[in-house]
């Protein structure tokens, strides 16, 4: 595919959708002490192993015939933790459907369904993943953005604190680095295998931009609910949204968060199975060398 203008907006629409993924779904996990320190930690991390995987997917895909050994590790751990990637966002959007959404429709058919939506984006060309990536980032944004202006009146802001304890930072820091910033390395080779390049700056605007609105759904929520009852929130974004009324006839607007939970997880997914099926076939490629 030839870096156009165009493909290059949607590629940071698309990165920015995979940094949101699940974890607008679950998160913030902790109170909302410490919450931006521990955000930003996780998120420096997340800088640094966007720029290592940028290297190491340059690296992977050159015509070097040395260190095959060691592209074929990258490549098996990259198939690995793709599927895992995938797997966990999978689990969480079902998890949350089946117990929000659908709470009377079996589990089962919820999984199926989700199973068939994925298989049909996996036949279409990354092309149109792309375009659906690009709209589904502008809808998106719009309703984070709309959702945070509506609530702003019911914020509280001391359910924001800074207690500078570098150990509660650290700790919180880990479920927004694992379950958010760590699949980051997952992208370049996404960009690498189907723009022939893998540039940092392309990386990192997305990674920006997805960080921006992902705090923006955790701040949402630790801003109105607080810390202590937030951590007791299953799914706190989506029960930040349900207080939200406009006029008479919006008086719930939780069924538009759903949109932004499943185009979310919709691309992390997508991205992750086309990432796993290429780093397979190099490494069929690589073996038989």
């Amino acid at each position: 595919m030839k870096t156009t203008p165009i493909f290059y907006k949607n590629y940071i629409a698309a990165t920015a959708l995979f940094v949101l993924g699940n974890g607008v779904i679950f998160l913030p996990a902790y109170s909302g002490e410490n919450l931006i320190l521990s955000y930003l930690l996780a998120f420096a991390s997340g800088v640094i192993i966007c720029y290592l995987s940028t290297f190491l997917a340059k690296f992977s895909y050159s015509e070097n015939k040395s260190f095959k050994a060691f592209k074929i590790i990258i490549f098996i751990f990259l198939c690995v933790f793709s599927v895992y990637t995938a797997a966990q966002c999978f689990i969480d959007f079902t998890n949350f459907v089946s117990e929000i959404m659908l709470p009377s429709f079996s589990k089962a058919i919820i999984n199926l369904s989700f199973v068939l939506t994925v298989a049909f984006y996996q036949f279409k060309r990354q092309e149109n993943i792309l375009k659906f990536s690009l709209l589904a980032f502008v809808g998106a944004t719009v309703l984070i953005l709309l959702f945070l202006l509506v609530l702003g009146e019911e914020f509280e802001t001391k359910n924001i604190s800074f207690s500078f304890n570098f150990k509660d930072i650290f700790l919180q820091s880990k479920d927004y680095f694992l379950s958010v910033f760590l699949p980051i390395l997952i992208l370049p080779f996404y960009q690498k295998k189907v723009f022939k390049k893998s540039d940092f700056k392309t990386n990192f605007i997305g990674l920006l931009i997805g960080s921006a609105l992902l705090l923006c759904c955790v701040l949402t929520s630790a801003l109105l609910f607080g810390g202590s009852l937030t951590t007791r929130l299953f799914y706190p974004y989506a029960s930040a949204v349900s207080t939200v009324s406009v006029g008479k006839l919006f008086t719930r607007m939780d069924g538009f968060s759903y949109i932004l939970y499943f185009v979310s997880a919709i691309t992390k997914i997508n991205l992750c199975i086309f990432v796993c099926l290429s780093a397979l076939k190099e490494t069929n490629r690589l073996t038989k060398k």
